[in-house]
């Protein structure tokens, strides 16, 4: 059943609100509400049904981004978000259902600054939101106020435990300590339980707060007995955040091959560096994924230093063709004398074609390419 279209609050311009909503102009309507504030004079004097109405729907503004303003505004803009979530309602005829992205904008914007009026204004407006996506938006800005009122709104003790679960991988990953230790508190912690399983049973929260750097974040997991998996090792790995992996190394005992891998693929030769005398062992497919990139001075060390062999490797030349490596192709060839048979030089080229300039390369070489026919 259509909800009735809320009375012109006090102080606005009734033609402009009649007229545009008649159009279906809800964006003009919005705009008039958030810019006018309520006051009746600037209100009679700025609009106009003529003139000023244009200027505002050609605002840089638009109904949704005001609103989501009025929601984070301290004390809360009450009068606006009422007013416009009730007219939302009454265009869309069946009380949010259709669009329920304006009021949950509106509530994560109110999450993110730690304003539960607004969150509340908008319940008791009868519109809903995604519980899980607002209690990540809180999480990440360190907003357990929120949270709490969250728990306190959720019908269902499933519903309470999806807050849990998406505030803590939130949180972990922003680094609030304080909002994991509100969810491990609130939070059966029994190893048998479900909620305890949903909730810290997945790795997640240990590979963001690593990639993230969060050290202190990883420290609370350990000593409350949430488990560091080998993600969270390979996280740091990939950012490049050695003393991360050093501490996960020394506490975890964790060293994934993984970790070599993504150190080689994205240049961090210190990783690297540790890994090696930390015991693991660098193959060819950590120079794969060296040449995968273009990164040479890692492949260089992993030749020179970790002694990877990569003259019989054709995937070596295949991949600095494809991706339009031509100092790693003058590196292996060149250098280390990688060759291939005829198979694969053909191979090679199909691999180059979109890359001229590497195709040019590879002919001018083909000699020394196939060298070694094995």
């Amino acid at each position: 059943m259509p909800v009735p279209v809320p009375p012109v609050p006090p102080g606005f311009h009734a033609d402009v609100f009649a007229l545009n909503v008649l159009d279906g102009d809800l964006d003009v309507v919005l705009d008039c509400v958030v810019l006018g504030g309520g006051d009746k004079d600037v209100c009679e004097e700025d609009v106009d049904v003529d003139v000023d109405v244009a200027s505002v729907s050609s605002s840089s503004f638009s109904s949704s981004e005001l609103v989501k303003d009025a929601a984070r505004a301290v004390p809360c803009e009450k009068h606006v978000l009422v007013w416009a979530l009730k007219l939302k309602a009454s265009k869309l005829g069946d009380d949010f259902n259709a669009d329920d992205e304006f009021a949950e904008d509106a509530a994560i914007a109110a999450a993110e600054v730690g304003n539960v009026e607004s969150l509340r204004t908008i319940s008791e407006c009868g519109a809903e939101f995604d519980d899980g996506v607002v209690a990540t938006a809180a999480a990440r800005e360190g907003h357990v106020d929120v949270l709490r009122y969250l728990v306190e709104c959720a019908r269902r003790d499933d519903d309470g435990v999806l807050i849990f679960q998406k505030a803590f991988v939130s949180a972990a990953a922003s680094g609030h300590v304080n909002v994991l230790a509100y969810v491990v508190g609130a939070t059966p912690h029994d190893d048998g339980s479900r909620a305890s399983r949903r909730v810290f049973g997945d790795p997640l929260a240990a590979t963001l707060a690593a990639r993230g750097g969060h050290k202190h974040v990883l420290e609370f997991l350990l000593a409350h007995g949430i488990k560091i998996e080998a993600g969270a090792a390979t996280a740091a790995a990939e950012q490049g955040r050695l003393e991360i992996l050093q501490w996960i190394y020394e506490k975890c005992a964790i060293m994934p091959r993984d970790v070599g891998l993504k150190a080689a693929h994205r240049g961090h030769i210190p990783i690297l560096e540790f890994a090696l005398r930390s015991g693991l062992k660098m193959t060819k497919y950590t120079a794969r994924f060296a040449v995968y990139s273009g990164q040479l001075n890692v492949l260089r060390w992993l030749v020179e230093v970790a002694k990877v062999s990569i003259e019989e490797d054709d995937e070596i030349v295949a991949l600095a063709a494809t991706y339009g490596h031509i100092p790693i192709l003058e590196y292996a060839v060149l250098d280390k004398r990688c060759t291939c048979d005829h198979a694969a030089y053909r191979y090679v080229r199909a691999r180059a074609k979109d890359q001229p300039d590497v195709l040019r390369w590879i002919d001018e070489h083909a000699d020394m390419l196939c060298n070694n026919i094995r």
